[in-house]
């Protein structure tokens, strides 16, 4: 189910690759490495 929220894209930000990724912000930047990235959620109790 992750691997559909993040979309790689063939662009490219001063040679780093770009991602799009489901419910980022539509004019914020975020630079770091995907391995750098972690998913947290809680569930209801």
């Amino acid at each position: 189910m992750l691997r559909t929220n993040i979309v790689t894209s063939q662009k490219r930000l001063s040679n780093l690759q770009a991602v799009w990724v489901l419910c980022f912000t539509a004019n914020g930047l975020l630079v770091t490495r995907l391995d750098d990235l972690s998913i947290y959620w809680q569930e209801a109790r």
